[in-house]
């Protein structure tokens, strides 16, 4: 079970960071493009 939501919790981690990623590129892209 603790295997299990430790599973979860790198995926849901993985989830984030990819989020983050996308959301920083994609504001520097918009300020690139604004200034």
């Amino acid at each position: 079970m603790l295997r299990k939501l430790n599973n979860y919790f790198t995926t849901f981690e993985k989830i984030l960071w990819i989020g983050s990623l996308v959301l920083i590129t994609g504001s520097a892209v918009m300020f690139g493009k604004d200034g």
